[in-house]
């Protein structure tokens, strides 16, 4: 199929996979259409959704295979599924989900600007969400509680790897009101895979360190300065009284930190003379002002359990390498795929991205 990854693995229902393949035919011919300089979005998004439009067919690949596990072995009908897309930028995730008739689609991100923007986006191609929540986790579980709707997947790409409390918001998702929850997230940031974990450690190293130049299309919200200079100011701002030693001694130990957590810190280091905090890589690092973890390198066996600890069975399945234009590249990542799918428990070495495929034990799981 044409928009599913080619030599790779999915279990489940064809009938399933063959509805969601003909709905993303019908989104792709819809974004590919869509100009998205006079329909009024953000910079922000003409870049981020526009780059998609390049290689819609790729991008799509990535969206049926996150919504295919999303659906698989559900014996509720579709048009009662609730499903939601967490952290969910541009929305294809949404649209495709809302296009394969889901029945109640939630779009969820932290960024006011995406919230706004996938609105606009989803009206205009006749795909929109049945709410837009912009907020975190609590947000959404107010919203699911006012409205008293029960979530049945959650799902997302590229999201977990920038939340800043990880542990603590994986503890807190079986709070959404559910009968039987599903957890479908994928993340580009595979420590395993050892070329994308020395390329995230190298741009870990980058905005740690240097300042960078704004360039169209940038995301407002994330700061262009280095993190280890605003964690520097922070902390001499907290306590005048440092030494320049102690002040450059406490940003390398305070790396990982954001502005609540770097004062606490900073007290505690009056008081003791010590923090009790250390750094739990080599080079992980956030933005100090929001949290936001710069591509966070996690090891999936921690990931694991967490989610047992609250009850959810969990595996972690390895991510295919979407489709490529060049013929060459194509039939690269055609072996490559093949030797994901025969390579079992080694299967996340070589493979671009993980998925988190969890259910709630007293859930329905396949």
């Amino acid at each position: 199929m044409k928009y599913f990854y080619s030599g790779a693995s999915l279990s489940g229902d064809p009938v399933l996979q063959q509805s969601i393949e003909q709905a993303a035919e019908r989104l792709c011919q819809k974004l590919q259409n869509l100009d998205l300089k006079h329909l009024g979005v953000s910079e922000y998004m003409q870049g981020y959704l526009g780059g998609y439009q390049k290689n819609l067919r790729g991008i799509l690949q990535i969206n049926t295979y996150l919504l295919a596990w999303s659906l698989n072995c559900s014996t509720k009908p579709r048009r009662d599924f609730v499903f939601v897309d967490y952290g969910g930028g541009p929305g294809v995730l949404t649209f495709l989900a809302r296009e394969a008739g889901v029945g109640t689609v939630i779009y969820n991100d932290i960024y006011n600007v995406s919230c706004r923007d996938a609105a606009l986006i989803g009206e205009a191609i006749g795909c929109p969400a049945d709410a837009y929540i912009c907020g975190e986790i609590a947000e959404l579980q107010d919203f699911f509680e006012r409205r008293s709707l029960k979530v049945d997947a959650i799902a997302s790409y590229d999201v977990i790897e920038h939340i800043y409390e990880t542990e603590g918001y994986f503890r807190k998702l079986k709070l959404l009101p559910h009968q039987n929850l599903r957890v479908v997230f994928a993340s580009s940031a595979n420590i395993h895979n050892p070329l994308i974990r020395r390329s995230r450690m190298k741009g870990q190293l980058l905005v740690e360190n240097q300042d960078r130049q704004a360039e169209w299309g940038h995301k407002e919200r994330d700061t262009l300065e280095s993190y280890s200079k605003i964690r520097q100011r922070m902390i001499a701002t907290y306590d005048p009284q440092l030494t320049g030693q102690e002040i450059d001694a406490l940003t390398r130990k305070m790396r990982g930190l954001a502005q609540g957590d770097i004062e606490r810190y900073v007290r505690e280091y009056r008081t003791t003379g010590k923090i009790s905090y250390q750094p739990d890589h080599p080079t992980n690092t956030c933005d100090p002002f929001t949290g936001n973890w710069h591509e966070r390198l996690m090891d999936t066996g921690w990931i694991k359990r967490i989610f047992s600890s609250e009850s959810f069975e969990i595996e972690v399945k390895p991510g295919y390498f979407a489709f490529a234009s060049q013929p060459i590249k194509q039939w690269i990542k055609i072996l490559l795929n093949g030797c994901i799918t025969l390579a079992g428990s080694y299967s996340l070495f070589l493979s671009p991205y993980y998925l988190l495929y969890a259910n709630l034990v007293n859930g329905h799981s396949c």
